[in-house]
């Protein structure tokens, strides 16, 4: 790889870093936990609708622009404490605790059509943080 190329590459991960630190505050437990989260859905949902005999990619081109939209609201919320002064990502944490419930309980919904006994106290929970919004 020639010096330019390297550099080049350099660049583009410090411009992709800076706008990630910009539209997303910093690398968050919370964050972290939201891209897990999301990641698991879809990883459920193509298995459950594999063995329920459903799989349409119709449906997956629906759920990846869903899933984009999630963190692009994501970035929008800390936007929005941005424009506010707050010191901390609050609109930010609120939505990806939304996010989370919301594509938890999915997860379990996945998981229950592909017969796996569903805890209780998980789900719960799961609606619980989904209703941090409401209160």
């Amino acid at each position: 790889m020639e010096k330019t190329d390297v550099n080049a590459l350099k660049m583009l991960f410090a411009l992709g870093g800076s706008l990630f630190s910009f539209l997303f505050w910093e690398w968050s437990m919370s964050l972290k936990i939201l891209v897990a989260v999301v990641t698991f859905d879809i990883i459920t949902g193509i298995l459950a609708s594999s063995k329920t005999g459903k799989t349409n990619s119709k449906v997956g081109k629906k759920g990846i622009p869903r899933k984009v939209g999630i963190f692009v609201l994501v970035a929008l919320a800390t936007l929005v404490d941005r424009v506010v002064g707050s010191a901390t990502p609050l609109v930010q944490t609120a939505t990806i605790f939304w996010y989370v419930g919301n594509e938890g309980i999915s997860v379990m919904e996945n998981l229950g059509k592909m017969g796996v006994p569903l805890p209780g106290p998980l789900k719960k929970a799961l609606e619980q943080l989904k209703e941090v919004d409401s209160k």
